[in-house]
């Protein structure tokens, strides 16, 4: 992440000479535009309630004012203003949404990165884990097909579900759903599960398909041990690991009969199962990055993933890369 200072002038010129409003509108649409809130953090202060009557308009503010930090929210019943705020309109709709920070993964994180010391190749492993697990679980279970991920720009990613029914659910639908998706009691010190319910047994398949092959790969082999593994598995393990594009469980599981497949399971899920900010899912009238914006402070661009898997954080384009390279 960069060190170098982001500046007004610098922000302008990237919105004004750069920045493409596309993604956001292949998200949103162009029907419900002119009444969407957007928020920005100008630098000195914040500012929401606002909308724009066309996407060129979003894009001329945003240049002018040289926005450090550019958020969109919610459709309301009419052009959120400062006069008309949010709290005085009806609200009809917002993509359900999950953030994924790093940050949530502290406790079970081998690396030196924690709280705010971003992330390094090994811990976004996580973070990928999580996408590749929610991305099957919504398509599969939620029977979701149009879903976007979004890099945050510093140490997390945005998950926009974008399906006409997903956009009108109220905050005890969000919260059904992120119930469903929740394995995980965080504890000040150590993260438990309790006993998986009925219905997940299509979460614990997919934790054994989707998970395990990361589990094993980052877990040593005393901890391995402690799971009933015996000394030496680990290699073995390891190397079947490596040679299967994708872990077959189902064959795995009767190699070691005196492994507990739900103790094992819960080992996967409190060391690779997502972390999603609830609070972030449950609040309809959140205000979420924009796509392309940049996140004003690394300066990194808040760029589309197109694919989980090849997705590389310390190659994304930044507002250096742009301005200071023309």
């Amino acid at each position: 992440m960069s060190q170098q200072k982001i500046t007004k002038a610098m922000l302008q010129e990237y919105y004004s000479d750069y920045f493409d409003v596309t993604p956001l509108i292949n998200i949103i649409g162009l029907s419900t535009f002119r009444r969407r809130e957007f928020g920005f953090d100008l630098g000195n202060t914040f500012t929401r309630n606002l909308s724009f009557g066309t996407p060129r308009k979003l894009v001329d503010y945003m240049g002018n004012q040289g926005v450090f930090q550019a958020y969109v929210g919610a459709v309301y019943s009419e052009s959120p203003s400062k006069q008309q705020s949010i709290q005085r309109l009806q609200w009809e709709s917002r993509e359900l949404v999950f953030d994924i920070d790093l940050d949530e993964f502290d406790l079970v994180r081998r690396c030196d990165c924690k709280g705010e010391k971003t992330f390094c190749e090994e811990c976004w492993t996580l973070a990928q884990d999580a996408m590749i697990f929610l991305d099957a679980t919504m398509r599969e279970d939620f029977g979701i097909e149009d879903l976007v991920w979004i890099f945050s720009g510093r140490r997390g990613v945005h998950c926009w579900i974008c399906d006409d029914i997903a956009k009108k659910l109220d905050q005890r639908q969000r919260s059904a759903v992120i119930n469903y998706l929740t394995l995980i009691k965080e504890g000040e010190k150590t993260p438990h599960v309790d006993m998986l319910p009925k219905y997940a047994k299509s979460l614990k398949e997919r934790i054994f398909t989707l998970l395990s092959r990361s589990f094993f790969l980052n877990t040593a082999e005393a901890e391995l041990i402690k799971l009933g593994f015996k000394k030496g598995d680990s290699k073995k393990i390891l190397k079947r690991v490596l040679t299967e594009s994708q872990f077959n469980y189902k064959q795995f599981i009767p190699t070691y009969p005196s492994i507990d497949p739900l103790r094992l399971a819960k080992a996967i899920i409190i060391n690779r199962y997502p972390r999603i900010d609830r609070k972030v899912t449950l609040d309809t009238r959140r205000l979420l990055k924009i796509p392309n914006s940049i996140h004003g402070k690394t300066g990194n661009v808040c760029v589309v993933i197109n694919n989980i898997s090849n997705f590389d954080p310390f190659d994304v384009p930044s507002i250096f890369d742009k301005v200071l390279s023309n």
